[in-house]
């Protein structure tokens, strides 16, 4: 049925940004395909081994996490921080489906479970999460009731080692002194982005704002609430947040 429909070709989940890449100079028409001369000698640099950040992860192979994050360390910084964020609200929504015996919930709860912890280099949770994946979807509630609790205790211990790194990080982080100028125009350029839905960028823009100081006020709550809004797809409450927090500086 795909196959006659023209899906003639696929990538494996947790997707490599460089297969991808390939992928799509392959089946694009040639006269679409630009690289230019900085991508080839980003092409040519040498890969990040290890994160900015040492930290001795025991729960985390970092260098797989930073392979399917294209090498890029501030890529991976960033999903690590999504992952852990995020990570008690999914961890309640898995443990109520097994409580409520949510066959359907669960199942997606595990495997969501499974690829982002692939995605990050949480080998022992993906590799749990896909055991329970496949004894749900045959049935085999038994192998759930046998095996839930040790899933939910390596998810946890994930949780709980990003959220001492990024307490680690967050202590060496030094906050930048803006102006008021700097903080408008920077105010403004993350609900352009709002605006027009480029909400990847907005994120990256609110991560700046975080680490900003106007008058000895730090922005890094407002700047968790717009991200938490974003990722909530609330951009119209993000919108009205931004608009009071630029009135408040008029």
């Amino acid at each position: 049925k795909y196959m006659g429909a023209g899906f003639t070709d696929y990538l494996s989940k947790p997707i490599d940004s460089s297969k991808l890449e390939h992928m799509l100079i392959k089946h694009l028409p040639k006269h679409l395909v630009h690289i230019s001369a900085q991508e080839k000698e980003v092409k040519k640099a040498p890969k990040q081994k290890a994160l900015e950040i040492e930290y001795n992860f025991l729960c985390i192979n970092t260098e797989k996490g930073l392979y399917y994050s294209g090498n890029h360390v501030d890529s991976y910084k960033k999903i690590l921080k999504v992952y852990q964020e995020e990570g008690q609200k999914k961890r309640e929504v898995l443990h109520k489906a097994f409580l409520t015996k949510d066959k359907k919930q669960y199942l997606i709860s595990i495997h969501t479970l499974k690829s982002t912890s692939q995605n990050i280099g949480a080998e022992k949770v993906a590799a749990k999460a896909e055991r329970m994946e496949a004894a749900l979807k045959e049935d085999d509630w038994n192998f759930i009731m046998q095996n839930h609790e040790a899933v939910l205790k390596l998810y946890e211990n994930v949780l709980e080692e990003l959220e001492a790194f990024f307490a680690k990080n967050k202590e060496q982080k030094v906050k930048k002194s803006i102006s008021k100028k700097e903080l408008i125009e920077l105010l403004n350029g993350i609900r352009e982005k709002i605006y027009t839905l480029t909400i990847v960028e907005a994120v990256n823009k609110l991560e700046i704002l975080k680490d900003c100081i106007y008058e000895s006020m730090s922005y890094e709550k407002q700047a968790q609430k717009l991200i938490s809004m974003l990722r909530d797809y609330d951009v119209e409450g993000a919108d009205e947040y931004l608009e009071k927090l630029l009135e408040s500086l008029l």
